[in-house]
C-alpha cells in the first residue's frame, strides 16, 4: 500500500520525530510504500535523511492570515506530482487533517487517519475517517467530541525494547530529559519541590529551549544551582548518563511521553505528574510514582518515598519498569496500525 504521512513543521529535536521515523521504517520493512510530507525542512533534518520519499509542501515564510490555505494548496500541488495514496495519515497537530481534506477535495474517497501526539484538538479532526490514539486520555477526549461516525483505536506509542538495561542507583540521582519550556513542562514545579527536600540529591538536565536562562536563574534563586547541572541538548542523552536513580517529569500535559517509555524500557523508574498519557505508563509505586499535577506537596511525598527504598525494592521497581513496556514494542504498535488500515480499506494486512 501507498501511505502518505502528512506533518506540519517539526524541529527535528523531539520525540515525535523519533516515533514517526521508527514507525515508517517498520512499515517499509513490512512491504509498505511510505511518503513523508513536511511543510518545510526541520531545523535539525538528520531524522529526515534516514527516510526515503520526503517531500516539502510549503515554506517557513507564511503569514498567519494565509497559513491554512497556503498549507492546503501546497499539499495539493505536491500530492498531484506523486502516486495516488491508498491512505493519508495526518499526524503531529490537528490542522494537518484539515490541510489534507482540503487538498484532496470533498469528493475524494481516499481515507484519512488522524494520529495525534498531543491532547489538543480542533474541529478539523471531524474530516478524518479514523483516529489513532496514543493514550487513553486522548481516546477519552476524542470520544467526547461531537463527531459523526467516530472511529477510534488505541495504539500507544512505539519504543525499541532492544536497549541496554541501566541499573538505577540508590542516592537520588535524578535526570530530566526534554525541552526547557516551562508552560508545558513545569520545570519550576520540579525545582520548587526539590528545594523542599531535606536529603541530598542531584538533578542532571539534558535538553534546551526558550526558558533555559530563566530556569538557570530560578535555580540560583532557590539556592539549588550547585545541585542542578544543565548539559544542554544531546542527540543520545542515554549514552551519556552514567548515574541515575529515576527519571523525573512534572508536565501539566503530555500525549504519551517517549522519554518516559525510554526510561522504563531501560529499567529506570519514573517520578511524574499525572499529565495525561503518563497514566498509561506509570503504575504508582510499581514502576515509579504518579502524582497529581501542580501539587508540590504530593510531589515531595513521592520523592521522599523513593528516597526510603532499599536496594531490593529499587531492583524490583526496575524490573517492573522494564516489564511494563512490552505492549509498546514497535512491532505491536505497527500491527495495531495495520489492523485498522485493513478495516478501513478492506485490504488484508495493509497490503
Amino acid at each position: 500500500m501507498k501511505l502518505f504521512y502528512v506533518l506540519d513543521y517539526v524541529s527535528g529535536y523531539g520525540g515525535v520525530e523519533t516515533v514517526i521515523s521508527d514507525v515508517i521504517k517498520k512499515l517499509i520493512s513490512n512491504g509498505q510504500k511510505v511518503f513523508v510530507l513536511l511543510s518545510y525542512p526541520s531545523e535539525n533534518n538528520k531524522w529526515e535523511e534516514t527516510l526515503p520519499n520526503v517531500y516539502y509542501y510549503s515554506s517557513k515564510d507564511v503569514c498567519n492570515e494565509t497559513y491554512l490555505i497556503d498549507r492546503a494548496i501546497g499539499l495539493a500541488e505536491t500530492m498531484s506530482e506523486l502516486p495516488s495514496p491508498d491512505v493519508i495519515i495526518t499526524t503531529h497537530v490537528p490542522a494537518t487533517t484539515l490541510f489534507a481534506k482540503i487538498a484532496i477535495g470533498s469528493r475524494s474517497n481516499i481515507p484519512i487517519i488522524s494520529w495525534l501526539h498531543n491532547p489538543f484538538f480542533s474541529d478539523g479532526l471531524r474530516y478524518a475517517n479514523f483516529h489513532w490514539c496514543i493514550s487513553h486520555e486522548i481516546e477519552h477526549k476524542l470520544s467526547q467530541m461531537r463527531i459523526e461516525n467516530l472511529k477510534l483505536k488505541y495504539i500507544g506509542n512505539p519504543i525499541s525494547l532492544g536497549v541496554e538495561n541501566i541499573m538505577p542507583i540508590i542516592g537520588n540521582q535524578y535526570v530530566y530529559i526534554g525541552r526547557l519550556e516551562n508552560k508545558q513542562k513545569r520545570i519550576n514545579l520540579l525545582f520548587k519541590t526539590l528545594s523542599m527536600l531535606n536529603f541530598n540529591w542531584k538533578l542532571n538536565i539534558y535538553g534546551d529551549g526558550p526558558d533555559r536562562r530563566w530556569l538557570t536563574n530560578l535555580a540560583k534563586m532557590l539556592k539549588i544551582d550547585k545541585q542542578v547541572i544543565f548539559h544542554g541538548w544531546r542527540r543520545n542523552p542515554w549514552n551519556e548518563i552514567e548515574k541515575i536513580s529515576a527519571l523525573v517529569l512534572t508536565s501539566d500535559f503530555e500525549g504519551l511521553p517517549m522519554v518516559v517509555l525510554e526510561a522504563l524500557a531501560r529499567g529506570i523508574p519514573v517520578i511524574s505528574t499525572d499529565s495525561g498519557g503518563t497514566s498509561d505508563l506509570i503504575i504508582n509505586e510499581k514502576n515509579g510514582y504518579l502524582v497529581e499535577k501542580n501539587n508540590p506537596e504530593k510531589l515531595k511525598e513521592a520523592f521522599e518515598k523513593f528516597n526510603f527504598l532499599n536496594e531490593n525494592e529499587l531492583i524490583k521497581m526496575s524490573q517492573e519498569a522494564k516489564e511494563s513496556t512490552q505492549q509498546f514494542s514497535t512491532d505491536a504498535v505497527v500491527n495495531r496500525m495495520l489492523e485498522s488500515i485493513s478495516l478501513l480499506t478492506g485490504k488484508q494486512g495493509g497490503k
